[in-house]
């Protein structure tokens, strides 16, 4: 499985959604184009990237594995987690390093949570 074919399967469940919203959505003519995305037998061409980019809200870099941000509101200089957070990977293992990149992003995700619950729960008041 490519890391496009895993993103875009992570992303759709992520939303709840299913492969014919999408295809809807994307307004392509049959299931099996999309289906075919997800099950990495197929490749979409760069104007379904970018659509694809719009509809789950991400950069194209994102969905084709080349970043680990998925968030468009970071400049490119900062755009990979292990910079942002001035990490020192040097005698770390290739794994080693994607998995400390996907704890930040797991990290990530989680403090960003938090403050918009924070930030919802202060409008309540």
């Amino acid at each position: 499985m490519s890391k496009l074919s895993e993103r875009l399967t992570h992303l759709r469940e992520s939303k709840g959604w299913s492969k014919t919203l999408v295809v809807k959505k994307l307004g392509l003519k049959n299931l099996g184009t999309y289906a075919n995305y997800e099950y990495g037998t197929r490749e979409p061409d760069m104007d379904t990237i970018v659509k694809l980019a719009q509809l789950y809200d991400v950069t194209t870099d994102y969905l084709l594995g080349k970043s680990n941000n998925k968030n468009t509101m970071f400049p490119p200089e900062s755009d990979d987690i292990l910079t942002m957070y001035k990490i020192d990977t040097r005698g770390l293992t290739e794994d080693e390093i994607s998995d400390m990149r996907e704890e930040l992003e797991e990290y990530n995700d989680f403090m960003t949570k938090r403050l918009q619950e924070k930030i919802a729960k202060k409008k309540r008041k």
